[in-house]
């Protein structure tokens, strides 16, 4: 099977060098994926991770194949979701804004109530607000806004906004975030400092983190409006789609009792593969929209139409 797989890759190398410009976007990407797919026997379930099995050369080699259909299109949405992934997931490195450039080359290029324009402000958001938590200093209000309107737009193409998809292991960037299945009770998250600003009720508040983003807590009998308003706290950050959330929030030398989960994931928004593309909605809970479905689906019935009214010639 293993020398089937590499006559299989030398003979697409083969089909790219040869193929014409307008052919080698699609071969490259066929490439790509026949490659991740040969790491894991061909199991579509295991996609994502099959990047970690790639070698330093085979990492290098994918990077040049993405960047360059990129390059050739700008609004191959499909190339810069694969390249987000082989920076998260496998041993290629990429600095933060050339991370965040793409995502926005990703975002600014899809369908506006698209999964793709979806996924672009989630991750757009995430890295954005770890950037701010790491330099620990106010931002303008101009970078407030464009996180806030990034946000707005993922809460709005969410199928379900209330729920931590990922969370903040430490402060590396893309390669700092955890995704919920990944996630254990053994999962060492990093800690981050903020201060109480508002408790609405026992099932809401808001914390401020040192740089100056809000995060929704829930105070439950912990805090309570007559004494923590303005109190420090320390707590974990998981992000979901409508913004950042704090748990296990607790004061200074302070041990937790009880550590806090986030409400539990409905049964309809069971979640798939993020590069599987053949499904619907993806491991961040955001759907297609109706128009995609139809394209992937066959046609939709929009209604029906009594032929007994319409007169005969």
């Amino acid at each position: 099977k293993e020398n089937n797989d590499e006559e299989e890759m030398k003979r697409l190398q083969k089909m790219i060098d040869n193929a014409s410009r307008d052919q080698r976007p699609r071969l490259r990407t066929i490439y790509v994926r026949s490659l991740l797919l040969s790491k894991v026997k061909g199991d579509k379930s295991k996609f994502i991770e099959a990047w970690s099995k790639l070698s330093d050369a085979e990492c290098k080699m994918v990077n040049n194949f993405l960047t360059s259909n990129i390059m050739q299109d700008p609004s191959n949405v499909y190339s810069l979701r694969l390249w987000v992934d082989l920076v998260r997931y496998s041993h290629y490195n990429a600095n933060e804004e050339e991370i965040m450039s793409r995502l926005s080359m990703m975002y600014e290029n899809s369908d506006e109530n698209s999964l793709n324009r979806g996924q672009a402000a989630y991750y757009l958001m995430i890295l954005k607000s770890i950037q701010l938590i790491k330099r620990g200093f106010h931002p303008t209000e101009k970078v407030l806004d464009e996180i806030k309107r990034i946000r707005e737009d993922c809460k709005r193409i969410s199928s379900y906004d209330k729920y931590s998809y990922e969370w903040l292991q430490n402060l590396e960037g893309i390669k700092g975030i955890i995704n919920y299945k990944t996630k254990t009770e053994r999962t060492e998250l990093v800690e981050i400092a903020g201060t109480i600003v508002e408790i609405f009720s026992p099932r809401q508040g808001t914390i401020r983190l040192d740089c100056g983003i809000d995060a929704f807590f829930v105070p439950a009998g912990n805090f309570t409006r007559d004494k923590d308003i303005s109190e420090r706290v320390f707590f974990k950050i998981g992000f979901r789609h409508d913004g950042l959330a704090a748990y296990d929030v607790h004061k200074e030398n302070e041990q937790i009792t009880e550590t806090s989960e986030p409400e539990e994931l409905p049964i309809d928004i069971e979640p798939i593969q993020l590069t599987d593309d053949s499904q619907e909605k993806d491991s961040i809970g955001i759907y297609k929209t109706e128009s995609e479905k139809a394209k992937t689906n066959g046609p939709v019935i929009l209604g029906k139409i009594d032929l007994s009214t319409i007169p005969k010639k």
